[in-house]
């Protein structure tokens, strides 16, 4: 990713959550990795859908938009994120 500094939180999930927001970072940059660490997750890129599963990681570039919800189960995921030649600064919608 060429990135010199980045970020990551550990999100959790309660099951049938749909809260989390919708958004990309066409702004500033910042590709995402994410690392489900426990139960299972949807991911929702460009209207289609993938169940991501602990142990199943995924990243997503810049542009694209992105959203995470659960049905059944809860998770727990692990973003990390970095733009290539900027510090590392947390994204205030996701806390």
């Amino acid at each position: 990713m060429d990135v010199s500094a980045w970020g990551m939180n550990v999100i959790e999930f309660d099951a049938d959550t749909e809260g989390y927001p919708e958004h990309n970072h066409e702004q500033d940059g910042q590709q995402e990795v994410y690392l489900v660490l426990n139960g299972s997750i949807v991911l929702m890129v460009a209207g289609a859908e993938t169940i991501l599963k602990q142990g199943d990681m995924v990243q997503v570039p810049p542009a694209i938009d992105r959203k995470f919800i659960t049905r059944v189960h809860s998770a727990t995921l692990l973003a990390i994120g970095g733009t290539a030649g900027k510090a590392y600064t947390p994204d205030p919608r996701i806390g």
